[in-house]
């Protein structure tokens, strides 16, 4: 699990600007006393989660389209209804330390292979991965799941909502509202 200690060593542009999003909390908050702090957010999943390149989405907009669905690396995520997480990151605003950096994650992860057979299974579907050389990473993180001790040291809610539900929930919903999405 990876806590709030370890030391980033970014290897993209996303992760660099995380990194750079926590220094600058930290330093605003030393030089400044401006009360901001950092929430290292792992992935969400819910309704509305439609925007592309998202995982969710695209093994949906995938099977949609038969039951085949290419993909990159098999890493492993760590996955937290957007719903839960939400309430977490308010309370938080409410009784966090200003000038800290927090973890937000479910604290278990799933492969992503496993995570799109998931997601056939809400869809009626028996689902097939193929490895798409394409969607490769050249530097993969293999295993990112958060460590939430920090963060629950100062929240009370705890989420409610476990994967196979959020992605339930989130099948349910790009189903009904197909037409509004371009998936």
């Amino acid at each position: 699990m990876i806590n709030e200690e370890r030391q980033a060593r970014p290897h993209s542009t996303y992760g660099a600007a995380k990194l750079a999003i926590d220094s600058m909390v930290q330093t605003r908050w030393r030089e400044a006393n401006c009360p901001a702090m950092a929430l290292r957010q792992f992935n969400c999943v819910g309704e509305r989660d439609v925007l592309h390149p998202y995982v969710v989405p695209e093994i949906y907009r995938q099977l949609r389209e038969g039951d085949v669905v290419f993909l990159g690396n098999n890493s492993s995520r760590d996955f937290m209804y957007v719903g839960d997480a939400a309430r977490i990151a308010v309370e938080l605003l409410e009784k966090g330390k200003p000038g800290e950096v927090y973890n937000l994650g479910s604290q278990a992860s799933i492969k992503i292979y496993d995570l799109a057979r998931l997601v056939g299974i809400f869809m009626g579907k028996d689902v097939f991965v193929e490895e798409d050389y394409r969607r490769k990473r050249k530097w993969e993180i293999w295993n990112l799941q958060a460590d939430n001790s920090k963060i629950y040291s100062v929240v009370d809610f705890r989420p409610k909502v476990g994967l196979e539900l959020a992605i339930k929930r989130t099948i349910e919903y790009y189903k009904k509202n197909e037409d509004k999405w371009a998936f």
